[in-house]
């Protein structure tokens, strides 16, 4: 059986010593260590058949005309639900954390240097990874609770969470990892985050 992470969150922190790992994604928004799982909303591209056709329209109308202006104001007004939509996603998440765990702990992904892959570019920007990472530090600072970033070289997701052997060949479509020297099988995400907490 494989190990599938499927929990909510409660209301409030259960211990004081609570501490949990977070691995980002996109195929889900973040897996923690204690289970928990966070879909991602994927805001973007529930609205992107919108925005593109309003961008269409926006490019057959005359430059400097009024009809052209008022378009303007919709594709803008398209990007600022999306933002919005985004940016109350990532304070009632963090919110959350905040209150459930006593400390939180998370890769310091390079997201710059991601961005450059042209096929997950818009994927990236829309998660929304950077603004979920310094909402947690400042929420974290704001309430007492410890905020941690593990290195970008720490090879989260390679690493076995049971025995700590490191698998070298470890593919991006794997999405089960399989220890070759324990036998433990889990799922690759929540194996990343419980390392990430363990570092």
């Amino acid at each position: 059986d494989v190990n599938l992470p499927d929990k909510q969150f409660p209301d409030i922190e259960t211990c004081k010593n609570n501490i949990v790992g977070i691995d980002v994604g996109l195929k889900e928004f973040a897996t923690l260590s204690d289970t928990t799982v966070i879909s991602n909303p994927r805001h973007l591209n529930k609205k992107l058949k919108k925005l593109k056709r309003e961008q269409r329209w926006l490019s057959r109308k005359t430059k400097g005309s009024k009809n052209r202006i008022k378009q303007i104001e919709k594709v803008q007004t398209v990007h600022r639900k999306v933002r919005n939509n985004r940016k109350d996603f990532l304070h009632k998440i963090t919110s959350n954390m905040i209150a459930k765990y006593s400390g939180v702990v998370l890769e310091d992904l390079n997201i710059r240097g991601m961005m450059k892959n042209s096929k997950l570019a818009r994927h990236i920007s829309d998660v929304g990874w950077y603004e979920f990472a310094r909402q947690l530090e400042y929420k974290s600072l704001w309430n007492s609770k410890h905020f941690e970033k593990v290195d970008r070289w720490f090879a989260s997701s390679k690493i076995c969470n049971e025995c700590g052997s490191k698998k070298v060949n470890l593919k991006l479509s794997d999405r089960i990892y399989v220890c070759e020297d324990c036998g433990n099988i889990v799922d690759r995400d929540f194996n990343a985050s419980t390392n990430i907490r363990n570092e």
